[in-house]
């Protein structure tokens, strides 16, 4: 475990120093942790490794979703477009509570 620290710390200063992570995307923000958070705590770890794996549920999809839109809402100037996305996301918000209450159910069985 030591040896594999070493070896990631090794990496990182080689890729600062060749000036490899100056133009990674959300660099200088602080990390949102907020859709960690919101996952129940028993599915975590579960939930990161599905992540890992490229094989995410349904919900935390639609949640990735919904953060992208939030982000194109804040942006958009067009207020015809920007209605059009904020019906999109209210669609999507419906979509999750859905998909929470199903996870929930089966859960429950």
């Amino acid at each position: 475990m030591v040896q594999c620290k070493h070896i990631a710390e090794n990496k990182i200063k080689k890729g600062i120093e060749n000036k490899e992570v100056d133009d990674l995307e959300g660099l200088g923000e602080s990390i949102d942790n907020s859709e960690y958070f919101k996952t129940p705590e028993e599915e975590r770890m579960a939930f990161n490794i599905l992540k890992n794996a490229g094989a995410i549920p349904e919900e935390l999809k639609i949640r990735k979703d919904i953060n992208a839109l939030l982000k194109d809402i804040k942006t958009c100037s067009n207020l015809e477009k920007k209605e059009n996305l904020k019906k999109e996301l209210s669609m999507l918000y419906t979509q999750y509570e859905l998909a929470m209450e199903q996870r929930r159910q089966n859960k429950i069985k």
